[in-house]
């Protein structure tokens, strides 16, 4: 998946954390959201934080029940770059 950069109008810039960044100057890095394993252990669930760039969508579970990690942290990127990083 392509990285999404948002760049603020005050020239800050906004994106998923990722270890091959650029480095792109003082960097503030805050959790946006958790994947977690379901309490029965079926599966995984991704849940945004309290987070105030998450607007509308703090604390907001987007998936339950994901039977793979790797499904659920596809969702969790898939969901922030679309609802929260372009605002759609």
């Amino acid at each position: 998946m392509d990285k999404l950069i948002t760049v603020e109008p005050d020239g800050s810039v906004i994106t998923l954390y990722a270890d091959d960044l650029p480095e792109l100057g003082k960097q503030t890095v805050a959790r946006a959201s958790a994947v977690e394993p379901e309490a029965d252990g079926n599966g995984w669930s991704v849940i945004l934080s309290q987070h105030p760039r998450n607007g509308k969508y703090k604390g907001r579970e987007i998936a339950r029940y994901v039977q793979r990690r790797e499904d659920a942290l596809r969702q969790e990127v898939e969901f922030i770059q679309r609802h929260i990083l372009q605002g759609e």
